[in-house]
């Protein structure tokens, strides 16, 4: 698509240490966590918009962070036949160890009038970030319609995996 401007926005800060536009290096802190706002208590409300600044713009922040040491980020697209997006659907991970599998992790993709939209690289429609390395089955059961898939997860990496029902 091209170069589209990228914003983060940083909310319910409490207060700030940096400038708007200022370059920041990895590590550094621009702000503690507050309650500002609309926020029940202190925390950080973290959206990153591409293309324009607004929140219809918001895509998974998870896929434009680092993953924390020995894990890595799974990005899922789910599609009917017809190439349509399931929403709300449920997906779960399994650890593949040896020959059983063992629950890791479930997300559920995004609903098509939410706020959040597939980030315009990925085209994902649901992220699970935080996935410890090795080797994984991503499963979904959607209208009673079973798929899956195997992968590995690598450290420091974001997976892509697209599964497509029969309807």
């Amino acid at each position: 698509e091209g170069n589209l401007d990228v914003y983060v926005v940083y909310g319910h800060l409490d207060q700030i240490s940096v400038a708007a536009g200022q370059h920041v290096a990895a590590g550094v802190q621009v702000a503690e966590a507050g309650s500002t706002g609309i926020a029940l208590g202190p925390h950080l409300h973290l959206e990153v918009r591409v293309g324009e600044n607004s929140y219809a713009n918001a895509v998974n922040p998870a896929l434009w962070l680092k993953p924390p040491d020995g894990t890595g980020t799974l990005a899922l697209r789910l599609l009917t036949a017809d190439r349509r997006t399931w929403d709300g659907a449920e997906v779960t991970l399994f650890r593949v160890d040896g020959s059983s599998r063992v629950w890791a992790g479930e997300l559920a993709t995004y609903q098509t009038a939410g706020g959040i939209q597939g980030d315009p690289a990925w085209g994902e429609n649901g992220v699970l970030a935080g996935v410890p390395a090795g080797d994984y089955y991503v499963f979904a059961e959607v209208d009673g319609e079973e798929v899956g898939a195997e992968i590995t997860i690598r450290a420091g990496e974001t997976t892509f995996i697209e599964l497509t029902t029969r309807e």
